[in-house]
C-alpha cells in the first residue's frame, strides 16, 4: 500500500501553522575582549604554538609563518586585531 500524497490544499494550510523566523545578518566585528583574551593566552604563553593553541582548542596545523606577534595570532585565528 502507499500513502496518498498531500493535495497542494494540505500542503498550504501547513505552511501557514509553521513557525516565522528572521535571519540574524552578522555584522563580522569580533568582540574586543575575545581580542584581548587572546593577546593575553599570546603574551602568557611567550607565542609558544602549542600552548597558544591548546588555550582555544584550535588547529595548531593553521599557525603558520604568518604568526609574528599578537597581532598576527589575533588576525591568523580571529581575523581582526
Amino acid at each position: 500500500m502507499s500513502a496518498v500524497p498531500p493535495s497542494e490544499a494540505d500542503l498550504q494550510a501547513k505552511a501557514a501553522a509553521m513557525k516565522k523566523a528572521e535571519t540574524k545578518v552578522a555584522e563580522g566585528k569580533v568582540d574586543p575582549a575575545v581580542i584581548a583574551a587572546y593577546k593575553k593566552v599570546y603574551a602568557d604563553n611567550g607565542g609558544d604554538k602549542a600552548k597558544c593553541c591548546a588555550a582555544f582548542e584550535l588547529d595548531a596545523k593553521k599557525w603558520d609563518d604568518s604568526v609574528k606577534d599578537a597581532d598576527s595570532f589575533c588576525i591568523k585565528f580571529l581575523g581582526a586585531k
